[in-house]
């Protein structure tokens, strides 16, 4: 039996749904090289990359499919993550990170409040 005193640090996510209803998530592989390895807040705004089929951030420009992310998650060096992208829903744009009117335009299917 263990009884030395064990610390757990755990990390809120942020809401950024105004309304749970008609949300649509999918699977998605974020590039571990293209982020700074960290916490990548909810919201963050991403593009799937057309040739590795990896999420990236988003920039404008970007020609591949836009999503949100769905939960806060941890990048560490070189680890790619499968996470949740919201494809369709209503969110709150404040909570959301990089939102441009470019990307606005590009995902039809979120609508930002």
């Amino acid at each position: 039996m263990n009884l030395n005193r064990r610390i757990t640090e755990y990390d809120a996510g942020k809401e950024i749904l105004a309304s749970p209803s008609n949300a649509a998530y999918r699977a998605v592989t974020l590039n571990a090289s293209k982020f700074t390895p960290g916490i990548v807040q909810a919201g963050q705004t991403l593009t799937i990359n057309t040739t590795t089929g990896k999420a990236e951030p988003w920039v404008d420009g970007s020609t591949g499919e836009a999503v949100l992310l769905g939960r806060t998650v941890r990048v560490n060096v070189g680890e790619d993550v499968v996470e949740t992208a919201l494809e369709a829903g209503i969110v709150f744009e404040a909570k959301c990170v990089g939102v441009t009117a470019e990307f606005k335009e590009k995902c039809k299917f979120i609508k930002f409040r």
